[in-house]
């Protein structure tokens, strides 16, 4: 038989191509042969852990009533320092929530809706996180840097029913940029649900005071009257029937694997995409790294990355859907100015990034004055702090420190050194983050 050059060059690849799966399969049959070195790691593809302790089957308001309250009712929560200095324990912090989840129902919110967030670190967004996962709606937690059409084309991307926001961001009249880019809205009547074509899904809008000065605050709410103060919903004595209402609701079953956050990953192949967290990848991530902190009751954590970051989902008192700093250990969370950290839904960890605004010289003040043990960053946030403590000198005691979490970026070995002799964190712990995982 003969064959031409192409005919034999075929030949050549399809005998190629049989002695690679065959010699793939001996190494299979060989690997599959061998009995497991455990002493080994790195040798294998699949690696089994410890089982103990299990992972815990509640959600996230059942973790909080069972675990939380009983044993840690009395306990500081949140000290948020920038908003005149609020102080919650995990008590007080829950009538918040429970406020909070009713007045979202009886304004409309249902479970299983969008609620989307825009906002910088602060009380109101630590006790939106809890009162969503007890309504059994989805928060939505979107980046503030966001450009008009960004925040509008993530808002459609998940039917958010519901836009919860601060008026301003950098100054600027985030609120007024929405209506230039969408007029309509500006003229939807007050008491009347929202029906944009540019954004279909949107029933209301809620504001959350960030301005510090009434006068601007009520000229922002003056803008549309479609928009709600967030406070009114929360404190507003509502009738028999619209309660009872909401009571069915807040008393039905929650499932463990249902959706309670909705978070943007950075976009980095592409446009950002919306991952789902469950409550219990939420709660047990938060748990997990609790436990990796070693965080008990004695420990406070000093937060300084942004809330809607997948860092802050994993905090031991998260909105983990990252908020206090453990809602395991009963540990608080201290906030200090657009960089603070509340209590979430399930992990000892802030939140990872800064914010609008960071300011080093807020957090050395805070980790002082508050004596917080943990502090959770970025390395430019961590370069801030010892650039501040090179500014003032030794006037400014951190010696409280102990832990932390640094992530977000690669960690220079040189920085890992300097936060442990200078910042006492001897327990540092790095940390590799992913959206898609719940965080850490």
């Amino acid at each position: 038989m003969t064959f031409s050059m192409s005919n034999l060059g075929l030949r050549r690849s399809l005998l190629s191509t049989t002695t690679i799966r065959h010699r793939l399969y001996i190494h299979e049959r060989r690997y599959l042969s061998q009995t497991v070195d455990s002493t080994r790691p790195g040798t294998h593809s699949i690696v089994s852990g410890p089982l103990d302790p299990p992972l815990s089957e509640l959600t996230m308001p059942d973790f909080y009533r069972t675990q939380i309250l009983p044993n840690h009712a009395s306990r500081p929560a949140l000290i948020s320092r920038h908003e005149n200095n609020v102080r919650w324990n995990f008590a007080e912090f829950d009538v918040r929530i429970e406020r909070m989840a009713r007045g979202l129902l009886v304004a409309g919110v249902k479970p299983g809706d969008r609620v989307a967030a825009i906002m910088g670190n602060c009380s109101a967004y630590a006790v939106l996180q809890w009162a969503c996962a007890r309504i059994g709606a989805i928060l939505v937690t979107v980046n503030p840097a966001y450009k008009v059409h960004e925040i509008v084309a993530a808002l459609n991307t998940v039917t958010a029913s519901t836009l919860i926001l601060t008026p301003t961001v950098r100054k600027s009249s985030l609120l007024q940029a929405i209506f230039d880019e969408l007029p309509t809205l500006a003229s939807t009547p007050a008491g009347e649900e929202i029906n944009d074509p540019g954004l279909p899904s949107l029933r209301r809008i809620f504001v959350v005071d960030n301005t510090g000065d009434q006068t601007l605050f009520k000229k922002e709410l003056n803008r549309g009257p479609c928009v709600v103060d967030l406070a009114e919903i929360a404190s507003t004595q509502y009738g028999a029937e619209p309660q009872h209402e909401a009571e069915k609701i807040l008393d039905r079953a929650l499932d463990r694997h249902d959706v309670i956050n909705l978070q943007f990953t950075s976009g980095t192949t592409g446009l950002p995409k919306a991952v789902s967290l469950t409550h219990r990848n939420l709660l047990n991530n938060a748990l997990s790294v609790g436990r990796c902190m070693r965080f008990s009751d004695r420990d406070s954590l000093c937060n300084v990355p942004p809330l809607f970051h997948c860092f802050d989902k994993c905090k031991p008192s998260r909105l983990d859907i990252h908020v206090a700093a453990d809602i395991k250990t009963g540990s608080p969370i201290v906030a200090r100015g657009d960089a603070f950290s509340p209590p979430p839904p399930s992990s000892p960890l802030p939140s990872p990034f800064a914010l609008l605004s960071f300011s080093p010289k807020d957090i050395v003040q805070a980790v002082s004055y508050e004596r917080c043990t943990a502090i959770h960053g970025v390395p430019t946030h961590f370069i801030g702090v010892l650039d501040e403590l090179d500014r003032v000198g030794s006037g400014v005691d951190m010696s409280s420190l102990r832990t932390g979490i640094a992530s977000g970026s690669a960690v220079p070995i040189d920085l890992i050194q300097k936060l442990i002799r200078r910042l006492n964190m001897r327990d540092l712990t790095i940390s590799y983050g992913m959206s898609g995982f719940c965080g850490i």
